[in-house]
């Protein structure tokens, strides 16, 4: 008897329980789903806080920086050469009496790069109130006069169109001829060679894309050949040595031909008709 109640109490402990952990797992498994529910509320929240307290923090830190002088008020430029100072100027002016912080030096850097004479170009901020920038110009070697006019062209056939042609005519050769702007740099190379001649040229022709023509200050067109320009370029130097050729009257000496020179002398009609009539 005492067995069988024992059994009895056995059994109604077992379902007691079993009852028990039934309850207690329903509420693991209501805490578990629970969790992640309030974990994603809490960091919205959390989110929402630090969005809105680093942003009352940041205007907060940018009034007092621009208060204790922490503004854009100077610009330092160096290495101009050709452009006007007003045109970086004109760029960087709506970036004036605002937090130096808040200066936006890449968007200015595109800005300034749109202009084709600049070649490369470093900004530098400067605390507390200044930026500096340090311009490479490109250097033109020519002005190109092409169907679509006047433009200045670099030794990397950069071409540039916004510029002052009075300002560079007496100081750069005229070139003119269909892709005379894909050989100019190995013209110049070879012309370089003779710096006393060269520096009377103020034009060239690119013939037929093959050879140049190259017109002196003085009236005289040397014809180049194609081939062996160098050796033709160093017997035009001679001639200018030994003979003064730039100052006979010659109004052409024909190169094409490496085995005779051929020259062409200016008679002045004027002259011949007045010892006619003595």
């Amino acid at each position: 008897m005492l067995k069988m109640n024992l059994l009895h109490y056995d059994f109604i402990t077992s379902s007691i329980k079993n009852v028990l952990n039934q309850k207690r797992l329903k509420r693991i498994i209501i805490f578990l789903i629970f969790i992640p529910f309030s974990i994603l509320g809490i960091m919205t929240l959390l989110n929402n806080f630090q969005y809105k307290n680093n942003y009352f923090k940041s205007k907060f830190l940018e009034n007092l920086a621009f208060d204790i002088g922490f503004y854009l008020k100077n610009v330092e430029i160096k290495g101009l050469k050709y452009i006007p100072q007003q045109d970086f100027h004109n760029i960087i002016e709506k970036y004036k009496n605002r937090s130096i912080f808040k200066t936006d030096l890449i968007k200015i850097h595109k800005e300034i790069l749109k202009n084709n004479w600049v070649k490369n170009l470093h900004l530098e901020r400067v605390i507390p109130n200044k930026i500096k920038l340090y311009v490479e110009e490109n250097e033109p070697i020519a002005i190109w006069q092409n169907k679509n006019g006047n433009n200045l062209l670099t030794k990397e056939g950069v071409l540039i169109k916004n510029f002052n042609i009075s300002d560079f005519k007496n100081k750069l050769p005229i070139i003119t001829g269909e892709d005379a702007d894909k050989e100019i740099v190995t013209i110049l190379n070879i012309l370089e060679t003779n710096k006393s001649l060269a520096k009377e040229i103020w034009s060239m022709s690119y013939v037929n894309k093959r050879r140049w023509d190259l017109h002196f200050n003085q009236g005289l067109v040397i014809r180049l050949p194609s081939e062996n320009v160098s050796i033709a370029w160093k017997l035009a130097a001679e001639l200018y040595q030994k003979y003064n050729i730039l100052n006979l009257g010659l109004i052409e000496i024909d190169l094409k031909n490496p085995n005779q020179v051929l020259g062409k002398v200016n008679f002045d009609k004027k002259l011949i008709n007045n010892r006619k009539s003595l």
